[in-house]
C-alpha cells in the first residue's frame, strides 16, 4: 500500500484520503503501480469526456481533457519534456547538457515541441473513431507511466544528486516484471493483437531512447522519463488512430 501511495505522489498531485509522507526509500518499488496510476488518470478524464461530450465537438472536449491531465499531473512530465529538449538542443556535452536541464528557463526549441507534442496529441484524440476513442482516453496516460518502468530499470542516474537517483536504476526486478505484466494485459485487453503490436513497439522505443541519453548524457533523469513519457503518449495516439482511423482502412 505504502509503494502504491508513493508512486500516487509522485505521479500526481491529487490528494488521498489516506495521509502518509513519502518516503524516498520506497521510490524503486512503487514502479509496479506506476501502469496502475496512469490506468486510474485515463479512468479520470474518461469520466471529464462523458460529462464534456454532450456539450462541446471533440476538439475542444480533448483541448480540455488534455488540459486537465496537465493540472492533475502538476504539468512535471511536460516540464520535464521541455528541459530535456532544451538540453538536447543547446548542449555540447553531457555536463553541459545537464546543467541546461536544470535551469528554469525554457528556450525557443522547447516552446516549438511542446505546441507539437500538444497539437499531435490534441488532433488524434479528436479524430479517433467514438468506438475507440473511449479506450485511447483510458489507455494513453497509462501507456506513458508504463513506459518510464523499462528506461528506469535499464539506466542509471547521470548526477551526484536528484530526485531521480532514488529511481532510475533502483527498480526492482520483480517490481520491473510485474508493471511490465500489467502492461501487456492491460494494452491486450483494450485493443487484443493489435494493442500488443503497439505495445512491442513502443518499448522497442523506450530502450533505444535510453540508449541514446546514455550517449548523450550518461544516463537519464527524471526529466528525461518525463520526456519518454509524454513522447510515448503522442506517438501511441499516432498509431492507435493509424491501426483505427474512420476510413476503415486499417
Amino acid at each position: 500500500m505504502k509503494s502504491f501511495l508513493t508512486a500516487w505522489h509522485f505521479l500526481t498531485i491529487i490528494p488521498l484520503p489516506v495521509k502518509t509522507p513519502f518516503e524516498m526509500e520506497r521510490m524503486g518499488a512503487s514502479a509496479l503501480y506506476f501502469p496502475l496510476v496512469g490506468l486510474a488518470l485515463g479512468g479520470l478524464l474518461l469520466l471529464a469526456d462523458g460529462v464534456f461530450s454532450p456539450f462541446f465537438p471533440k476538439t475542444m472536449s480533448s483541448l480540455f481533457l488534455l488540459l486537465i491531465l496537465a493540472l492533475l499531473t502538476g504539468g512535471i512530465h511536460l516540464d520535464g519534456f521541455a528541459d530535456t529538449v532544451d538540453g538536447l538542443a543547446g548542449g555540447g556535452t553531457p555536463e553541459e547538457r545537464l546543467r541546461i536541464m536544470r535551469d528554469g528557463r525554457i528556450g525557443s526549441a522547447a516552446v516549438v515541441a511542446l505546441f507539437f507534442l500538444l497539437a499531435v496529441k490534441l488532433l488524434a484524440l479528436s479524430n479517433l473513431p467514438d468506438a475507440v476513442r473511449w479506450k485511447g482516453l483510458l489507455a494513453f496516460p497509462f501507456i506513458g507511466r508504463s513506459m518510464m518502468i523499462p528506461a528506469a530499470y535499464f539506466s542509471e542516474y547521470p548526477r551526484d544528486s536528484g530526485l531521480g537517483k532514488a529511481f532510475i536504476g533502483k527498480v526492482p526486478l520483480q517490481a520491473g516484471a510485474g508493471a511490465f505484466a500489467f502492461f501487456v494485459f492491460g494494452i491486450f485487453f483494450l485493443f487484443q493483437y493489435k494493442g500488443l503490436m503497439i505495445g512491442m513497439g513502443l518499448t522497442a522505443v523506450s530502450i533505444l531512447f535510453v540508449r541514446r541519453m546514455v550517449r548523450k548524457m550518461g544516463g537519464i533523469t527524471g526529466d528525461c522519463l518525463g520526456a519518454l513519457g509524454e513522447g510515448a503518449e503522442a506517438l501511441f495516439l499516432i498509431l492507435l488512430y493509424s491501426f483505427y482511423r474512420p476510413d476503415g482502412a486499417a
